[in-house]
């Protein structure tokens, strides 16, 4: 993966909600080619910004101006993890400021538990503004690097009618990454 990187070639890795999958491996290869993000053990959820009325089908409008945000207007992420975005990388897409997450304790604990019960989304200060990134670029050597908190984002099958990618702007993401 390093030789990839070092002539210019192109890393895509997409991470998953905790209990599902764990990152570990997904961090070993971000670590390991130092692009210095990774993945968190967690599931982001939203009450506000959501998909088909399941708080774990997150959707965003937050981009920053990036090759990869270029047309988007909203994407989905399905039942998603966060990530952490260290120097040199740049976040093309964060979560809404109604999103929040669990952690995997809470995750484990609360199998029979709907997490909407515990969150007032009317409560958020509008004010503070936490950047929760959800794509993240970074550049390794002459090569890219893309991570996505979710691997469902692109898949062509699901609980849908009509694939996953082919909701919102999903499918445009995946060109974008395609031609950055």
């Amino acid at each position: 993966m390093s030789t990839l990187l070092s002539l210019g070639g192109k890393v895509i890795l997409l991470g998953e909600w905790y209990t599902y999958y764990d990152n570990a491996p997904l961090n070993a290869i971000t670590s390991y080619i130092g692009a210095n993000i990774t993945f968190n053990n967690n599931l982001i959820q939203d009450n506000v910004n959501r998909f088909q009325s399941r708080s774990d089908w997150i959707t965003t409008t937050k981009f920053e101006s990036h090759p990869l945000s270029m047309g988007l207007s909203k994407i989905v992420l399905y039942a998603a993890c966060t990530l952490n975005a260290g120097l040199d990388t740049f976040v093309v897409a964060r979560a809404e400021s109604t999103s929040y997450t669990a952690s995997v304790e809470s995750l484990e604990l609360s199998e029979a538990t709907s997490f909407e019960s515990g969150v007032d989304s009317d409560s958020f200060s509008s004010q503070v503004i936490i950047v929760v990134p959800l794509v993240v670029t970074a550049r390794v050597g002459f090569g890219k690097v893309v991570a996505v908190g979710d691997s469902d984002l692109f898949s062509g099958d699901g609980a849908l009618p009509g694939a996953y990618v082919d909701q919102f702007n999903n499918l445009k993401l995946l060109q974008n990454i395609v031609d950055w």
